[in-house]
C-alpha cells in the first residue's frame, strides 16, 4: 500500500535530482536568451 502522504529517502533523491536539471536547463535557457538580447539578435 502506497502511502501519499509522505515521500521516502528515494523519492525525494529522485525529485531532487530532476528540479536540479529542470532549474540547470532553464537557467541554460534563461541566460542563453538575455546574451542574444543584448547582443542585438
Amino acid at each position: 500500500m502506497i502511502n501519499r502522504g509522505m515521500a521516502d529517502d528515494v523519492q525525494l533523491a529522485t525529485l531532487t535530482r530532476i528540479l536540479d536539471e529542470y532549474c540547470e536547463q532553464a537557467g541554460t535557457r534563461a541566460r542563453t536568451l538575455h546574451a542574444s538580447t543584448w547582443h542585438g539578435a
